[in-house]
């Protein structure tokens, strides 16, 4: 959850105050907090040290003619706060978490990466956070991240983009090696995810027990849905 302050039309200058803190961009009316507060130049709201310059603020926005919105966040993580979730290229090891929230339609889901490599051939020089970096076999398709219910039948990605019995495929916009999310979206086709389901996130050759003696590695994400509202 966000707080987001819209300022009229004339003045572009908008700011947020996140539960965890973000960059405060400056006003150009609005004094500085003051010196060993320490909320320059963040704030974390709600906050014991910095409710008093929170307080300020919002003076500040009613003697300005300014407004105060509540914004929810598009994301919301799936994952327990304190439990990364961990995939190995091969083994039988996906990694697994269990959705405590309440079941709603899942359009899309974000793996956002955390540590660690994985890859499909013994050289690091193949090492990615997604897939094999710059492997001739696969061409393009050098993502293998899937996502599965509990009972391995795949969610993510959808099956159009799936290139080889090895789950080997391609997604716009996205490298193997550097890109820091894994996003999948089907809002045509939403799947219910109920409470307690239990996810999991495959190297795709391991779930399929294809060509992967020489696979390594292991990587570790945090994992977001975004959930469709009726």
């Amino acid at each position: 959850m966000a707080l987001i302050i819209s300022l009229p039309s004339n003045n572009v200058e908008a700011i947020k105050l996140g539960l965890s803190g973000y960059s405060v961009p400056s006003l150009h009316q609005y004094p500085r907090p003051s010196e060993g507060s320490g909320c320059a130049p963040r704030f974390s709201f709600p906050s014991t040290e910095c409710i008093g310059e929170t307080d300020r603020l919002v003076r500040f926005l009613g003697s300005s003619g300014l407004t105060l919105h509540v914004a929810q966040q598009i994301w919301q993580k799936l994952n327990r706060l304190s439990q990364q979730v961990c995939f190995h290229a091969k083994g039988k090891k996906p990694g697994v978490f269990q959705y405590l929230g309440k079941g709603k339609l899942l359009g899309a889901m974000k793996l956002v990466y955390r540590e660690g490599s994985v890859r499909c051939a013994s050289s690091t020089l193949h090492n990615s956070r997604w897939g094999c970096f710059s492997h001739p076999c696969q061409d393009n398709a050098l993502l293998n991240v899937v996502v599965t219910d509990d009972n391995d039948n795949i969610i993510f990605p959808a099956k159009k983009y799936l290139k080889s019995a090895g789950l080997w495929y391609y997604l716009p916009f996205t490298d193997a090696r550097s890109s820091d999310e894994l996003v999948f979206t089907d809002y045509a086709n939403p799947v219910y995810l109920a409470s307690n389901a239990k996810v999991r996130i495959w190297y795709g050759e391991d779930l399929k027990d294809w060509k992967n003696a020489d696979n390594a590695g292991k990587v570790c994400v945090d994992v977001y849905g975004h959930f469709i509202q009726l």
